[in-house]
């Protein structure tokens, strides 16, 4: 099986009150699953923004649960990455696809 890069939407999901059934049968399925610097950045900072104390508590203790789960398997952005993912961005542009820095990396 292929390795799959898990972005931050697919993750938040798993915290919903609700979460999609497919896209935690999806998640739990992988079992050479990665996450992003990015994505960490991501559920940080919406963690960091909630108006509940209460909410943002779970949700730090969850990111820090996920960090335990992904150990070994965060991939941090190289400058390699970042060249990778200019060229991308550009590409999606020049298509009519605008992408945000966050997206492309």
């Amino acid at each position: 099986m292929t390795a799959v890069l898990l972005d931050t939407n697919v993750l938040s999901e798993l915290i919903r009150p609700k979460p999609n059934a497919k896209v935690a049968a999806f998640v739990h399925s992988q079992n050479d699953a990665y996450i992003s610097v990015v994505t960490l950045h991501e559920l940080t900072y919406g963690a960091e923004r909630a108006a509940s104390p209460v909410r943002r508590a779970k949700l730090i203790a969850w990111i820090a649960a996920l960090r335990a789960q992904f150990a070994g398997r965060i991939v941090a952005v190289t400058a390699d990455i970042a060249e990778r993912a200019g060229r991308l961005r550009a590409a999606a542009d020049s298509q009519g696809r605008p992408t945000e820095i966050v997206d492309a990396l």
